[in-house]
């Protein structure tokens, strides 16, 4: 793609995403548009924060620091600020939909650092890293904290592997992978809310499995993020790294072609 075709699927992208966000904050949603859909917009403002600061980060920033002296300087920085942002809102009495904006900063806090290195941890420690915060989340579900901070806890989780298993050319665009592990990957992100949804109220599933259950209900904005920020990339961007290029100019199926 041709780089005035990428600023301008940019602007629609990034545009969009800030005016449903905006139209949530401001309540505008539920007197322009019906019940339901206006409901729908106002419940995913956590994905939408996240989306636009992450992608912006990642398509526009991180490129720029890779010859900068200062690049952690500033990455601190912007963690740093992120997270003095969401422990602001997590503590105010500011209304709720603007309150819950802690968790997307919360996480920006740790994503943004993360993103930002160069050095991308292998397909198994990223596994291993998801299956680490997991077992945090585990042990925090019975906590206040953990039910706070629920979206929070997803949207790290979920990264490792977005970033460094299924999507690996978003930040290493030499890396291998493949169209039909995406593929799979970008159902589940769409399937598995609805699925946890049904466990959660329709079979009422107990123990240890019903804990996960209930957590996956309450992260749901955490799929709905890295699906977005996958088809975003790896699909509309093409970064998809060189196995897929290399399997589509053979003619093997792949999501980014």
């Amino acid at each position: 793609m041709h780089t005035r075709g990428r600023t301008a699927l940019a602007i629609v992208f990034y545009g969009g995403l800030l005016v449903a966000l905006a139209g949530a904050l401001l309540q505008v949603w539920p007197l322009l548009l019906p019940s339901g859909l206006a409901s729908q917009l106002g419940h995913n403002t956590e994905a939408y924060l996240l989306v636009i600061a992450l992608g912006v980060w990642i398509q526009f920033v991180r490129p720029r620091l890779e010859a900068a002296d200062r690049a952690w300087s500033v990455t601190g920085a912007v963690a740093l600020g992120c997270l003095a942002v969401g422990v602001g809102l997590l503590a105010s009495d500011w209304p709720s939909r603007f309150r819950t904006l802690n968790e997307s900063f919360l996480a920006l806090a740790v994503l943004v650092p993360y993103v930002t290195m160069r050095r991308r941890p292998s397909r198994g420690r990223a596994v291993a890293l998801a299956l680490a915060v997991l077992g945090v989340v585990v042990l925090a579900q019975p906590t206040q904290l953990g039910v706070d901070l629920a979206e929070t806890f997803g949207m790290i989780m979920l990264a490792p592997l977005a970033f460094d298993v299924f999507d690996r050319g978003m930040l290493d665009p030499a890396a291998t992978t493949s169209g039909r592990a995406r593929l799979v990957w970008y159902g589940v992100l769409a399937v598995l809310p609805t699925s946890l949804s049904a466990l959660e109220y329709r079979l009422a599933v107990g123990g240890l499995a019903g804990d996960l259950t209930r957590y996956g209900v309450r992260i749901h904005e955490a799929f709905i993020s890295m699906l977005v920020l996958g088809l975003y990339f790896a699909v509309q961007l093409h970064r998809s790294g060189v196995g897929s290029q290399a399997r589509h100019a053979v003619g093997e199926p792949t999501l980014a072609g």
